[in-house]
């Protein structure tokens, strides 16, 4: 049970990583690929834990997990760092713009920084409004 919570957390981990990383146009192609994934993960696990297998080895479905993980984690660790989160921990435009020309190489776009600049000032705005609000 533990190793389905496991997988599933380094899972939406990559996933957010995925997001935050690729560009804007290739976006709309990886994201009906989620839900495939996931169905993928629902059936093969399903399929390994059925009792023809688990009958003869039942540690067979916790190295399944144990692969996936690993080559999970692989992928999180060499994945380069999230510029959206280096600039809102930051604020350093300089090294968000480097992280995404090294990310996007001769598909990069200053648009792409500006935005991620007003988004954020938009989105502090907005927390400090509804914190203050919800004190009064």
């Amino acid at each position: 049970m533990f190793d389905v919570y496991n997988i599933a957390g380094l899972m939406v981990s990559a996933v957010l990583l995925m997001f935050e990383t690729l560009p804007p146009s290739v976006e709309g192609i990886f994201k009906p690929l989620i839900q495939m994934a996931i169905n993928f993960g629902i059936a093969l696990i399903s399929f390994v834990s059925l009792y023809r297998f688990v009958k003869y080895d039942w540690n067979f479905v916790h190295l399944l997990t144990f692969i996936l993980n690993a080559i999970l984690c692989v992928a999180v660790i060499i994945s380069k760092e999230s510029p959206k989160f280096i600039y809102s921990k930051t604020q350093n435009v300089e090294k968000t713009t480097r992280i995404y020309k090294s990310l996007r190489g001769k598909y990069f776009r200053p648009e792409e920084v500006e935005e991620l600049v007003v988004w954020i000032v938009f989105y502090d705005r907005n927390r400090v409004k509804n914190h203050q609000k919800s004190r009064k």
